[in-house]
């Protein structure tokens, strides 16, 4: 008997001979194991329940393309360096009552502003385009609770759900049965065949809905005292266009076109808490390596053709002839940065709007120390889950004027706005 029940936990709805029975054994097994769970083990819901309520509360906080999601798909768009992203999460349920503890994703990034700033102010187009990916390690939601009277209501909550499914998988399985036995000259691998696919759709649909009420009930509730997540992400960025800088060596020299493969590499841990009252922290930590280059890290100042032409410069009739009137004098060259960054992120209690701080410590050829501070704002659906999320963001560059010790802090502030918006249903 414990070997079917086993068989039943790790492919619950795909077993042969499937009956509403056996669809309601597999959740009112589910629900015992729960039950059996001690008080101090804090565990509420089932794993996909958890799985769908982790997805909401983390789901608070979009506002770049390594952010975390429990989202099949994502966008993101920042104004202040023009980045547009899209990503697909390849995570695919097993059907078995399990935590989303590893995934993959694939996506795109994209320079969405160069060409119209190009456009705009007569400078070589300094394309963009590349595709991403991401690994995630999760670890378990650890749950602490109040008191044991907060697991024992949820496992009473979960009765009254689990009464009300079985009604209606029993309701759902007479009917067909019913509708099969008025079927004449049906065959019997074709009967099966109709019965498999029938019963393996409504156990997927009753599994889900029993998480979800799980899910819905806890938010609700916020029955417990705190909750606690972290996880550990590796992302690449492979560039397929390089970027191209018209630059000349001095206001002597030729123009010249230089080329720059923007690819990136870094790795970062997050770790997550929300109390009862939902006040949620975000406690970020990256590091990373990226392939830089003395335009995009400001060594080298963008000049204008009047300005070339009142400095003596000598190839004005190549400005002319590219019709270029935004171009960078001086050694160009293409390095190597390695870079620290911490973020703190803060949503006050039941607040959709928070305060965020980053730092971050550049090395190499370019060491600048930049910061930056944001306010997030999550939009909520209908049901208070997180629907649309933008930050307004005021950017601090090389706060230490490492390149320019000229100018101060409030020279090289810029205000900008992030877009974050998840689309499709959340992975369990």
């Amino acid at each position: 008997m414990r070997l079917i029940v086993l068989l039943f936990c790790l492919s619950p709805f795909l077993s042969i001979g499937q009956s509403a029975d056996s669809l309601i054994s597999v959740l009112k097994e589910i629900d015992l194991t729960i039950k059996k769970s001690e008080c101090a083990e804090g565990q509420l819901l089932s794993n996909r329940g958890m799985n769908l309520f982790m997805a909401d509360r983390v789901g608070y906080y979009l506002s770049d393309h390594e952010n975390l999601t429990f989202c099949k798909n994502n966008l993101t768009f920042n104004t202040a360096n023009g980045l547009f992203s899209m990503s697909h999460s390849l995570f695919e349920p097993t059907g078995a009552d399990l935590p989303v503890r590893s995934y993959h994703v694939i996506g795109l990034k994209a320079n969405a502003l160069n060409a119209f700033h190009s456009a705009t102010n007569q400078s070589a187009f300094n394309n963009e385009l590349g595709f991403t990916y991401k690994h995630f390690w999760l670890s378990k939601p650890q749950i602490t609770l109040h008191n044991c009277n907060e697991k024992w209501a949820s496992d009473a909550r979960r009765a009254t759900i689990l009464v009300a499914l079985q009604k209606e998988i029993q309701e759902q399985s007479s009917d067909f049965e019913q509708s099969l036995a008025n079927i004449q000259n049906l065959s019997d691998p074709l009967r099966e065949e109709l019965k498999s696919n029938f019963y393996k759709k409504i156990g997927e649909e009753y599994s889900r809905e029993l998480a979800e009420r799980e899910y819905r009930e806890l938010f609700e509730t916020m029955r417990f005292k705190k909750i606690a997540m972290h996880w550990t992400n590796f992302n690449v960025y492979i560039p397929v266009i390089r970027q191209r800088f018209t630059v000349a060596d001095n206001f002597e020299n030729n123009f010249n076109i230089r080329k720059s493969y923007p690819a990136e590499l870094s790795i970062s841990h997050t770790r997550f808490i929300e109390t009862h009252n939902a006040t949620k922290i975000y406690l970020n930590f990256r590091a990373g390596l990226f392939a830089n280059n003395s335009i995009n890290s400001k060594k080298l100042r963008e000049t204008n053709l009047e300005t070339y032409r009142s400095l003596g410069g000598k190839n004005i009739s190549y400005l002319t002839d590219k019709q270029l009137n935004r171009f960078s004098i001086g050694n160009y060259e293409n390095f190597i940065t390695p870079n620290l960054k911490a973020q703190f992120v803060y949503f006050p209690p039941e607040n959709h709007f928070g305060i965020s701080a980053t730092v971050e410590q550049n090395f190499g050829n370019f060491k600048a120390l930049n910061g930056t501070i944001g306010i997030p704002v999550v939009l909520i659906d209908k049901q208070s889950a997180p629907l649309t999320n933008f930050e307004i963001q005021i950017h601090y560059f090389d706060m230490t004027n490492s390149l320019n010790s000229g100018r101060t802090l409030k020279d090289n502030v810029s205000i900008g706005i992030s877009f974050g918006q998840p689309i499709g249903r959340n992975v369990y």
